[in-house]
């Protein structure tokens, strides 16, 4: 749904009014819900698609200064699965994890963009660790945005660190 929203308002030439409204929703969100990351996450985006970059950084650094620890899952028991089903906690902390998996990736992204390819990799090993399947190599080889750090040894040597 972001991206229709986001392409209504790209063609309408409304991007600045878009990223007032999403700061207004983050501002009403609570921030222990997965959403927040997301949404988050989302306005970082669109700031860097702005050419607001700085202050992207500023998006970026906040999701990542938050204490989330409160989604670090600990399974309690197979058997509680196995009589109640999947524990609500586990399916919050895994869609909490591939959003901010997704919020690392953009963050290398962002910082690609900046010329800091030693920022940019680090979030992009963060990014694998987190949601390995989603952010592989394949993945990130087709991102345009690393292509200004592609040329960089740290860049080469992580890429060719990936199976």
């Amino acid at each position: 749904m972001f991206f229709s929203v986001y392409w209504a308002f790209q063609n309408e030439n409304r991007l600045n009014e878009f990223e007032s409204i999403l700061i207004q929703i983050l501002k009403g969100l609570d921030q222990r819900k997965p959403e927040y990351v997301l949404i988050a996450t989302n306005l970082g985006v669109l700031q860097i698609e702005i050419g607001n970059l700085e202050i992207a950084k500023q998006t970026f650094d906040s999701i990542f200064s938050m204490d989330w620890s409160h989604f670090d899952y600990t399974k309690e028991s197979e058997l509680m699965d196995k009589i109640l089903g999947e524990d609500l906690d586990k399916q919050y902390s895994d869609i909490f994890r591939k959003y901010y998996a997704l919020a690392k990736f953009n963050a290398a992204c962002l910082y690609s963009k900046l010329q800091d390819p030693e920022r940019s990799i680090s979030y992009l090993k963060e990014a694998v660790v987190l949601e390995p399947e989603i952010y592989n190599r394949v993945k990130i080889l087709s991102e345009k945005d690393f292509l200004s750090i592609e040329h960089h040894e740290i860049y080469k040597e992580f890429i060719n660190s990936l199976n």
